[in-house]
């Protein structure tokens, strides 16, 4: 078994998942239990905003200000996450 496949057993057994518990509740109950990295899902998110964003027609830097003002942070603190990020 992958590493992956393990660790994703050994989540979903600290949340008690069964099959009928839904996606974004097991992501809510691990979320709870500091079982994921609130950084690196911030990043996530910002990502994936700026690139809908780009994707609906916004100019790049356009769309890095205005998630810089949603998420209530700097512009310099999305612009980095947008270029200098791996994840």
């Amino acid at each position: 078994m992958s590493d992956e496949k393990q660790i994703s057993k050994l989540l979903l057994k600290a949340v008690g998942c069964d099959n009928r518990m839904s996606p974004s509740r097991v992501v809510e109950q691990l979320y709870r239990r500091g079982l994921l990295d609130r950084a690196s899902l911030e990043r996530c998110v910002i990502k994936e905003r700026v690139f809908v964003l780009c994707k609906g027609g916004m100019k790049r830097c356009e769309a890095m200000a205005k998630v810089a003002d949603e998420q209530r942070c700097s512009y310099a603190k999305i612009r980095a996450i947008i270029y200098k990020s791996n994840n």
